[in-house]
């Protein structure tokens, strides 16, 4: 995965994507985003956000 500002991993799943950080002290993960993936634009809500 490419670095983004949103968080530090990502989950591919079918077209959609979570964008999530771990915090591996406290065992937590942080999920930032769920959205869809359609070509080179991820939606969240419906509304494209740069990634």
């Amino acid at each position: 995965m490419r670095p983004n500002k949103i968080a530090t991993w990502e989950l591919r799943l079918s077209e959609f994507r979570v964008l999530y950080d771990i915090d591996e002290q406290i065992m937590i993960v942080d999920i930032q985003r769920i959205g869809e993936k359609q070509r080179n634009a991820f939606l969240f809500r419906g509304k494209q956000e740069d990634v």
